[in-house]
């Protein structure tokens, strides 16, 4: 019998961010039925720590695969909210190589440190569906030209604006800081985005570096952010602040608390995630916003912006019990319909090609046109093992130059040094 942790959560919409039906091929195509000897070798039933189940959509389709997996149970073992959370949680679970769960769901930029610990399983390329896949979602689940997990849905960055107040969404930083004169019309804050001080900080901040031009890491992986381009995106977001275009309490926004200022029209624009959209287009609970409001990509300085690469994926864990089963379920979790499931049930932007010009959810999920333009162009995370020492450099940097107390031409210096000892020292 396994042992079995219980975590107490508290569940809000946010889960969905950080940042998120079914029918469909079973596990019978070339992996066993679910019908033999459930506890034969690798098959059998299996835990998953799942994201916080705010929609019911992962409830859902982990009931649909139980009915036609009956050996095979998936049971969800939801972590907690906060995603810095659930990583220290599954961090501590495999340095005990417990076999408490075998299916991780992982945030994209967890997949290199995982594989490098040998924490999480190698998957054949061969078990790949059919479906044809986002090519950038799935690269984020490779690690070193290896396949160690598989994506289960995909972000990027959106910019909400009061489609009411603006007649047309600005295309850069600039164009957006001349309807400021509205915001101030209307007694509200120009922008705000993710700002307080955890991973949300260091993709508002990497989006704004490669606006500019620059890169935390370059391609190779070895860090690459004192630049002068670095420095004009770090300068970018320093001058917001203080010319007031971002409000000072934006400083301590994540996803939540922009998307509930946006809601109660206190923000002219925000950026946030696709998962919002739903919740601000359902009028009360103090939304004042339901029907005034759209979405389009992110601006940029000089054109369009780029936003950063966002998603969770599935990985089978290297201790878990029931591998196999394990592996059939994140693939099936890929079958188109279980993809429109994500999207229709939980606003979670699916890794699915085809459906993003689906004229049903199109007319459903009017931002798909907007999104898939900006996934086209988003750029993934620093795609390292040392992610986490990476990001709290970043945060550490930036924090201070939000807050006016270091030069961003000073900070991308001192930066580089961090992002060179986090990578030594990983």
């Amino acid at each position: 019998m396994r042992n079995r942790i219980v975590y107490a959560i508290t569940v809000t919409a946010a889960g969905l961010a950080a940042l998120t039906s079914c029918a469909g091929s079973t596990p019978g195509d070339g992996a066993g039925d679910g019908s033999g000897d459930s506890e034969a070798g690798d098959r059998g039933p299996i835990t998953v720590a799942s994201r916080p189940d705010t929609t019911g959509v992962f409830q859902h389709l982990a009931d649909r695969w139980n009915e036609e997996n009956p050996t095979e149970q998936v049971e969800l073992i939801e972590q907690p909210q906060s995603s810095d959370e659930t990583r220290a949680q599954i961090v501590q679970n495999m340095q005990a190589r417990s076999s408490e769960f075998d299916l991780i769901m992982t945030n994209n930029v967890w997949v290199s440190e995982f594989a490098a610990r040998d924490w999480i399983e190698e998957i054949p390329e061969e078990s790949l569906p059919d479906a044809e896949l986002l090519e950038a979602p799935l690269d984020t689940a490779r690690y070193e030209d290896t396949l160690y997990a598989l994506p289960l849905y995909t972000d990027a960055g959106l910019l909400y604006y009061r489609s009411d107040l603006v007649p047309e969404p600005p295309g850069t930083f600039g164009e957006l800081m001349e309807y400021c004169d509205i915001a101030e019309a209307e007694d509200m804050g120009c922008y705000a985005g993710q700002f307080a001080k955890y991973d949300g900080l260091t993709v508002n901040v990497q989006e704004a570096i490669n606006a500019a031009g620059g890169d935390i890491l370059d391609d190779s992986g070895a860090p690459a952010v004192d630049t002068p381009e670095a420095a004009a995106g770090l300068q970018l977001l320093q001058d917001a602040f203080e010319e007031g275009w971002i409000s000072r309490e934006a400083i301590t926004y994540a996803e939540e608390e922009g998307r509930t200022a946006f809601q109660q029209g206190r923000l002219l624009f925000l950026r946030n995630w696709p998962y919002m959209h739903k919740l601000a287009s359902t009028a009360g609970d103090g939304n004042v916003v339901a029907g005034k409001f759209d979405v389009a990509p992110l601006p940029g300085i000089d054109g369009p912006g780029t936003s950063a690469l966002g998603g969770w994926n599935m990985a089978v864990s290297t201790y878990g019990e029931h591998k196999d089963t394990a592996r059939d379920f994140a693939v099936w979790l890929l079958e188109p319909e279980a993809q429109r499931s994500l999207l229709a049930d939980g606003s979670l932007s699916p890794v699915v090609a085809e459906l993003y010009d689906d004229p049903e959810l199109v007319e459903q999920f009017p931002y798909l046109p907007a999104l898939k333009e900006a996934l086209a162009n988003a750029r993934p995370l620093p795609k390292s093992p040392a992610w986490s020492a990476i990001s709290l450099a970043v945060q550490d940097a930036s924090y201070a130059v939000l807050q006016g107390e270091t030069d961003p031409a000073d900070a991308v210096r001192d930066l580089q040094a961090a992002l060179i000892d986090a990578i030594e020292n990983m």
